[in-house]
């Protein structure tokens, strides 16, 4: 369904599931969507060890196989690094760059992530880049600047591309099980529109960028958060490991754009 306006749910399985454990739950969300497709554009960001097996479950479905990461580097001697030419002939179409578990737990830098964002655009990857402010940050009044810097500093240089998605998620909600309010959200999303004006054409930001939010999403308030004209889309963590849960956000985001 590429190239078509639909908006998107992808979820970020994170350091969970086994290989065996992944392709049960990948199985089990294949087995809960109609074979003819939805207008949806369904993502899924599984384990480095599981995703050939994620893979082969999804490979024949309108699911697209995403990674949670990637090195800087096209090859070398670095170990315990996978590679964007490991990510490509793996049949991987997204990848997760900058999210915030890695920029604080592996002390990730803007520096870094321009650099993962360059080089997967190069293999032609769609690189889904995370910003958001911490709480501490929100605190102190410094959410508009600590997202406009990572926007702008992730995307330096960054000026050919077919497609680039942006995932706002506020560090202080990831895993606590409660969304912010979705105008929040909207103002945020807004604010990185914004910021990009700076950066792109408006054509270009219109065509070939999408803006996503991502924190504590589930099949209760999934359309509460798409339903606006600014945000195309959804990252999610835990609920997208519930194959019940994702089945539902994906079905009821589905009627609600029909």
């Amino acid at each position: 369904m590429a190239g078509v306006n639909f908006p998107f749910v992808i979820g970020n399985w994170k350091m969970n599931l086994t290989p065996y454990e992944s392709e049960t739950v990948a199985k089990k969300i294949v087995a809960g969507l109609p074979p003819e497709g939805l207008p949806i554009e369904i993502g899924i960001c599984p384990s480095y060890p599981a995703m050939e097996r994620v893979q082969r479950v999804i490979a024949k479905t309108s699911i697209t196989l995403g990674s949670q990461n990637m090195f800087w580097k096209e090859d070398g001697s670095y170990t315990g690094e996978v590679s964007v030419r490991m990510l490509k002939d793996m049949g991987c179409h997204y990848v997760i760059i900058g999210h915030s578990e890695r920029r604080i737990h592996l002390r990730e830098t803007d520096y870094e992530v321009n650099k993962k964002i360059r080089l997967a655009l190069q293999y032609g990857l769609v690189p889904i880049l995370c910003v958001g402010e911490k709480f501490e940050e929100r605190q102190d009044g410094k959410r508009d600047v600590v997202i406009m810097e990572e926007v702008a500093n992730a995307l330096k240089g960054v000026d050919k591309f077919s497609q680039l998605i942006i995932a706002y998620e506020p560090v202080w909600v990831i895993g606590r099980g409660e969304a912010i309010e979705p105008n929040e959200a909207c103002s945020a999303i807004g604010l990185i529109r914004y910021t990009l004006k700076d950066i792109y054409p408006q054509k270009t930001i219109d065509d070939k960028i999408k803006l996503l939010y991502g924190g504590s999403i589930d099949d209760k308030n999934i359309t509460d958060f798409v339903d606006n004209e600014e945000i195309n889309g959804v990252l999610v963590g835990g609920s997208s490991l519930k194959p019940e849960v994702y089945i539902g956000m994906i079905n009821n985001l589905a009627k609600h754009v029909s």
